[in-house]
């Protein structure tokens, strides 16, 4: 085999490797975003779940028909879904920059890989024409700078990959204590009331049923919305740019003590 097949099978040999590569890493993103979405789906469906059993559990301890107060439930579910957009519109921003990471990690690697080759491919050639070691010791050289390369931005990328967990092990804590509605049945409480207890209730509840259920029920949910519009949700959001922040840090200190 001359030096010219040699490198054309070298070169069939490369665009396989680098589609292989290039499949992988669309798999990677796509399983890992495809996770997270449907997290995202599931926290945001149960606090919403959550909340409105709250407030219908509520009404039926005081007594109160869903007509009663439907308009009410509906507009403090609307709220609760613009905080939980601002959170995670946070939690996405973190997410993204890790998908940037990696994806830039991935792409260094590809390029690297695909010099390795082709300095492997050069390095044939010379073998094959003859050419004295001298002629390509450079190119060894070069070969085992960019294999160091190859081994950073795997660090790099298992890094990502432990960040992401990370991430979704921060994002599920801090939506747990903004948003989880802790369920206290009203039914419980009726059920273990005798019937003189009961028959005052019934006859409470006809007159000042909806105001005092407004005053306990909807009004917790009331504080509780605008404690994080003027408090929490700033504070949180505030948290999570500082990790975007101290994680790209950590990516270009690795980069940086790489090429020193």
């Amino acid at each position: 085999m001359d030096g010219a097949q040699t490198v054309s099978a070298e070169n069939k040999i490369l665009i396989n490797d680098l589609k292989q590569l290039a499949g992988a890493e669309e798999s990677r993103v796509s399983i890992i975003s495809a996770i997270y979405i449907r997290l995202n789906d599931e926290m945001r469906l149960k606090n919403i779940q959550d909340v409105k059993k709250d407030i219908s559990y509520g009404a039926k301890s005081f007594g109160q028909l869903p007509e009663k107060y439907a308009v009410s439930m509906n507009s403090i579910v609307r709220s609760y879904i613009e905080e939980i957009n601002k959170f995670m519109k946070a939690y996405n921003d973190q997410f993204i920059n890790v998908l940037n990471v990696i994806h830039n990690a991935e792409q260094k690697q590809k390029y690297y890989f695909y010099k390795i080759r082709e300095n492997t491919i050069m390095k044939s050639v010379c073998i094959l024409a003859g050419k004295p070691e001298d002629s390509y010791k450079v190119l060894d050289e070069e070969i085992l700078d960019y294999k160091k390369k190859l081994v950073l931005y795997e660090r790099i990328i298992a890094r990502c990959d432990k960040e992401f967990e990370d991430c979704k092990i921060r994002r599920d804590r801090d939506f747990k204590e903004l948003f989880e509605v802790k369920e206290e049945t009203g039914l419980t409480v009726i059920k273990k009331r005798n019937p003189v207890v009961k028959l005052v209730r019934m006859i409470t509840n006809k007159f000042r049923g909806y105001k005092n259920f407004s005053r306990i029920v909807l009004q917790k949910h009331a504080s509780i919305i605008n404690r994080m519009k003027t408090e929490t949700i700033a504070q949180y959001v505030k948290g999570v740019k500082q990790d975007i922040v101290d994680f790209s840090g950590e990516i270009d200190e690795m980069v940086q003590k790489a090429n020193a």
